[in-house]
């Protein structure tokens, strides 16, 4: 199967990957850099499980040509500037999505984000 051809199923291993044209500011209210109500100033890590990842790895692969990454036959991580976005095999929920997100909160301190498809 192509990677294009798996993208057109109802795939939840890829929700949040998007790309947009129309400048932020036109899209969101604009606000001091590193601002949130929850007191988050960035991602540190994304997590997310499939139930095939030899169909899914080719895809974020694709997708972020270029980026360090570390790989075996159940874990996919790419090294961003400043965080991380691991895709990993999961077969005990049953489910696909994103399981964990850890933001930054100040210089020491995280949020952690956990049981996202439960």
């Amino acid at each position: 199967m192509k990677p294009s051809e798996t993208l057109t199923k109802n795939r939840m291993e890829l929700p949040f990957l998007i790309s947009d044209i129309t400048p932020r500011s036109s899209r969101a209210l604009v606000v001091a850099s590193g601002y949130h109500a929850n007191g988050a100033t960035g991602i540190q890590a994304v997590e997310v499980a499939t139930a095939d990842p030899q169909a899914v790895f080719p895809l974020y692969t694709a997708l972020f040509s270029g980026v360090q990454k570390q790989t075996d036959n159940t874990r996919l991580q790419f090294h961003l500037k400043n965080s991380s976005l691991t895709v990993r095999e999961e077969k005990e929920i049953g489910k696909s999505g994103p399981v964990h997100i850890m933001l930054k909160k100040g210089a020491n301190m995280m949020i952690s984000i956990e049981d996202l498809i439960g």
